[in-house]
């Protein structure tokens, strides 16, 4: 069975939940290609012969870190990024892994370079300002936030982690002000705090708080933010129209 074969089957035994399949043929696999989840273990200068395409390496090391073997995932997209060090899902794979291993400084090293390549990857920007939260660096977390607010002003998960990073920096009021934000975007929170749950919502999430007020004044702060984020993407579009007329007059 072609390697590449092996692995669309192990997929869709976990696409399907057949997880004691998936297991069986995953652990067939890296023992047949002499890997193992031991983070004492090196891989050697060529250790997987047989791994032709970049995807092989990628989709058994997403694999591999289903099952919590991470030092595995981790030199498969090591290994994949040794060869194709262009290839940016390798670099994300690797902050995604490293993050997980508590290695923050890896971490963020391959953050920062697949957002050179893409400053636009919402993911990563997300991915990323956890990181900094994680690291008790707000002030960082918020710098990237503010980016990812500009691409999608109606995302949840944005406005929650910039109300803890303001709670970080003793900003409350602010910080509520953004829980808010997310509760009114989020369903889930959305319906709590109809059932006026909001405070308790915010404590379990972000820290103590005081008796939270009526969620629809943030409408204010989403349209703001969707204001500078159609203001940033009319600026790029224009950008872009100015530099195609400057290459056809040429």
């Amino acid at each position: 069975m072609m390697m590449i074969m092996r692995l669309n089957e192990i997929r869709r035994h976990q696409f399907l939940e057949e997880t004691e399949k998936a297991k069986e043929l995953y652990l067939k696999t890296i023992t047949e290609i002499g890997l193992k989840e031991d983070p004492n273990w090196e891989l050697e200068e060529e250790p997987l012969d047989e791994f032709k395409y970049d995807s092989e390496y990628l989709v058994l090391g997403r694999i591999a870190e289903d099952f919590g073997d991470l030092h595995i995932a981790k030199r498969l997209f090591e290994e994949c990024y040794r060869r194709w060090p262009d290839d940016m899902r390798s670099v994300k794979d690797l902050a995604r892994v490293y993050r997980k291993l508590n290695l923050p400084n890896k971490s963020e090293m391959m953050y920062r370079l697949a957002l050179s390549y893409d400053n636009d990857d919402r993911n990563a920007l997300r991915e990323m300002s956890e990181l900094y939260l994680e690291l008790n660096r707000p002030l960082d977390a918020l710098a990237w936030l503010q980016r990812a607010l500009l691409l999608d002003p109606f995302e949840a998960g944005n406005y929650l982690l910039v109300a803890k990073a303001l709670k970080k920096i003793d900003k409350l009021e602010e910080s509520i002000k953004m829980f808010r934000a997310a509760a009114l975007l989020d369903v889930r929170r959305y319906e709590a705090t109809l059932r006026g749950t909001i405070t308790k919502a915010y404590e379990e999430e972000i820290g103590d708080a005081e008796e939270l007020n009526d969620i629809y004044e943030v409408n204010e702060e989403i349209m703001e933010w969707t204001k500078k984020s159609m203001k940033y993407f009319h600026s790029r579009k224009g950008a872009r129209e100015q530099q195609n007329a400057r290459r056809s007059g040429e």
